[in-house]
C-alpha cells in the first residue's frame, strides 16, 4: 500500500534550508547489495500493515504452541489403598542378572516401575562414606527392558520346525512336568543350564528340583573371577581332551591365567561335562564347553 507521508526532523529540513544536508550519510548504504535483492527497497507495505501482519503471526504461533492433546483419565472404581494418583511409591528390592547384583530402590507410579537407584540404607553395594548405594549404568537402565515391546508376553510351545505357538502357563507347566517325569522314568540325564547362582533361595529351589527328578546336573555357562582390569581375559578355555565319558569339570579345576582368581559363592559348580555314551549305536558325542 503506497504512502505519500513525508517525515522531517526539524523546521530547517521542512523548509529545505541550505544548511541542512539533504543526505544524512556520506556514503550510500550497502544494505540492498548485502541482501542481494534490490526490489526490497521498493516495498510498498506500510508500517502499520507490517505490524498487523507481525502481530497476527505471533499470536497464531503462540496459540498453536499452547495446544495440548486431550488426555482422558478414568478414576478408580475401587482405589487401591497404597496407590495415590501422581504420587510415586518406592520399594526396596534386589537386582541380579548373572553379572551385576545390588540392593536397590524401585520407584513406581500406579504400579509401573520407572526408576531404579541404590539403596542408601542396606546392601553389599552400600557406600558408607557417600551415604548412598552405588549402582552402575546397566542396573539403572534395566528398567527399560520391562517396556520392551519385543519381549515374550507368555510361554511359547514349539509345534514344528520353525513354528511356535503361544500357550497359557498351565499348559506349558504340564508339558514341562510330563517331559521331566518321562525322562526321569527312562533314566535319562537332565541338564539345568544357568548363569552363576548366588541366591540362597534359588539354590534351594535347584536342590529340590534335583532331589525330585534324580539324575539332574546343574551346569553353569559362566564363571566369576577377580582380577585387575589389565589382567581380565577375553575368554577362558576349558580343555576336554582328556576328560572321560560321564565325567565333569568343576569351576575349581579350570586353569586360569596369571593374576586371575576364581570367585565361588557356595558349591563348586560344573562348567563342562561329557555325557556317558549309550551302549550300541547312536552313542552321544562329547560336548566341549567354554566359560567366559
Amino acid at each position: 500500500m503506497a504512502t505519500t507521508k513525508r517525515y522531517w526532523q526539524d523546521l530547517g529540513e521542512l523548509s529545505d534550508a541550505p544548511q541542512v544536508p539533504t543526505n544524512e550519510f556520506n556514503q550510500p548504504l550497502a544494505l540492498p547489495d548485502a541482501l542481494g535483492d534490490k526490489s526490497l527497497t521498493g516495498a510498498t507495505t506500510g508500517r502499520r500493515d507490517f505490524l498487523k501482519f507481525l502481530g497476527f503471526s505471533l499470536s497464531a504461533a503462540t496459540l498453536a504452541a499452547c495446544e495440548t492433546p486431550v488426555i482422558k483419565s478414568i478414576p478408580y472404581v475401587t482405589k487401591p489403598e497404597d496407590i495415590i494418583a501422581g504420587v510415586a511409591n518406592w520399594y526396596a528390592s534386589t537386582y541380579y542378572d548373572g553379572e551385576d547384583y545390588a540392593s536397590v530402590l524401585v520407584k513406581t507410579r500406579e504400579g509401573r516401575p520407572i526408576h531404579i537407584q541404590g539403596n542408601p540404607r542396606f546392601g553389599i553395594n552400600l557406600n558408607t562414606v557417600a551415604g548412598k548405594g552405588n549402582i552402575n549404568a546397566r542396573i539403572i537402565s534395566s528398567v527399560i527392558g520391562l517396556y520392551d515391546s519385543h519381549r515374550l508376553k507368555g510361554p511359547m510351545m514349539r509345534t514344528g520346525e520353525n513354528a511356535w505357538n503361544a500357550v497359557d502357563h498351565a499348559t506349558a507347566d504340564k508339558a514341562i512336568v510330563d517331559q521331566l517325569a518321562k525322562a526321569a522314568g527312562a533314566g535319562k540325564k537332565t541338564v539345568l543350564l544357568t548363569s552363576t547362582v548366588i541366591s540362597p533361595s534359588a539354590k534351594a529351589a535347584i536342590s529340590a528340583f534335583q532331589t525330585k527328578y534324580g539324575n539332574v546336573s546343574h551346569v553353569h555357562n559362566d564363571i566369576e573371577v577377580s582380577c585387575l582390569p589389565q589382567d581380565l581375559p577375553a575368554f577362558i578355555e576349558v580343555d576336554l581332551q582328556n576328560l572321560e565319558s560321564g565325567h565333569s569339570i568343576h569351576a575349581s579345576e579350570v586353569a586360569l591365567p596369571a593374576g586371575v582368581k576364581l570367585v565361588l559363592h557356595g558349591d563348586d559348580y560344573v562348567v563342562a561335562s561329557i555325557p556317558a555314551r549309550k551302549s550300541g549305536a547312536g552313542a552321544d558325542e562329547g560336548e566341549a564347553g567354554t566359560a567366559a
